[in-house]
């Protein structure tokens, strides 16, 4: 099948913010929707289905958009068999303020070509050799976390991921203080990337973000 190439001019074009007919709520000025929505996103995403329907126009702090659920609405933008949505321009703000260029921020053919390209990383014959390796640093992380009292699983459970990454895609043979910067920092870009309110502003989360990407 011939497919027409995908013409990349839409990025350049400004955001469409002219939303007004789509039913939905601007909120208080500067923080929008923003704090309903983090004090329960479940329960407030439920009210605003009962009061719009499943797309209801949305705004946290200064970004504007829409709240999308239902599965046959996520059926469409997935597949995106006509090539309407865009992952790159939609993530701009939030995935692209630190992931900019990556897979999942890629359209289109651009996409597909780069995804055949890291599929040979996750055959079958690939990776059964990273077994060995894997089950190696998962026993050793495991026989030292602590026994008989608490532990912080999500910083422990990091570190050991982390670990892991850093032999199987970058040769480091163990967990030095150098691996424990790029903790620290991929830490500071995960809270970066769950900042509601994205400043770049001493002190905030996504000012941090920023840093440890950098």
């Amino acid at each position: 099948m011939v497919t027409m190439p995908i013409n990349s001019d839409y990025k350049n074009h400004p955001n469409n913010y002219l939303l007004s007919h789509i039913p939905g709520t601007k909120g208080p000025p500067l923080i929008g929707n923003a704090l309903p929505f983090i004090k329960d996103m479940l329960a407030d995403s439920r009210s605003r289905v009962e009061r719009f329907g499943e797309v209801s126009r949305f705004v946290i702090a200064d970004q504007t958009g829409l709240l999308v659920v239902g599965a046959d609405n996520y059926r469409t933008i997935m597949l995106d068999r006509e090539s309407n949505f865009s992952a790159e321009m939609g993530y701009a703000q939030q995935l692209g303020a630190f992931y900019r260029g990556g897979l999942l921020l890629l359209d289109f053919d651009e996409h597909r070509m780069q995804r055949r390209i890291m599929q040979q990383a996750f055959k079958f014959t690939t990776m059964k050799h990273y077994m060995d390796p894997l089950n190696e640093r998962f026993h050793h992380h495991l026989e030292n976390w602590p026994t008989n009292t608490d532990i912080k699983f999500y910083y422990e459970i990091k570190k050991v991921l982390l670990d892991i990454g850093s032999k199987i895609f970058l040769g480091e043979k163990e967990f030095n203080p150098e691996s424990e910067i790029v903790n620290q920092a991929f830490a500071a870009v995960s809270g970066g990337l769950g900042s509601v309110l994205r400043f770049n502003v001493i002190g905030t989360k996504f000012y941090r973000g920023l840093k440890g990407k950098a």
